[in-house]
């Protein structure tokens, strides 16, 4: 739905009635949709599980550097315009949830009880093929 207000106030969000409306500085955009309260399910209990154990881990601040740098290089790219990165937590999700599924090397990693030493940034050298 678009939303045209007769006078914008800068950083806006919230809910009136039956209304939640939000406003995107970065893109000078606001939207608005019908507030529906959730029926929880156990996907719901999954889901807040994971989150709260990936919230545990983590991540040092040079590896959340990464991921920042790595968020604004992706939401640069054309493919991304629809559905933009808006933070590096997002790219960290999408991270755990993919290697949780065996797209990369890790196989089957449970995301509800993964205990993290530490996740640090990549060498600068990198890995080289002598």
């Amino acid at each position: 739905m678009k939303v045209n207000l007769e006078s914008r106030v800068g950083g806006l969000t919230g809910k009136t009635g039956d209304v939640v409306y939000c406003y995107y500085r970065h893109y000078n955009a606001m939207y608005a949709r019908q507030y529906v309260y959730p029926e929880l399910s156990e996907h719901n209990r999954q889901m807040g599980s994971v989150t709260t154990n990936m919230a545990r881990l983590e991540p040092s601040e040079g590896y959340r550097q990464d991921l920042r740098d790595y968020v604004w290089s992706y939401n640069n790219l054309r493919i991304s315009r629809q559905a933009p990165l808006r933070a590096w937590n997002n790219a960290f999700m999408r991270l755990m949830y993919a290697m949780a599924k065996g797209e990369w090397i890790a196989r089957n990693i449970d995301l509800q009880s993964v205990v993290g030493a530490g996740f640090h940034p990549a060498p600068d050298e990198g890995l080289r093929n002598d």
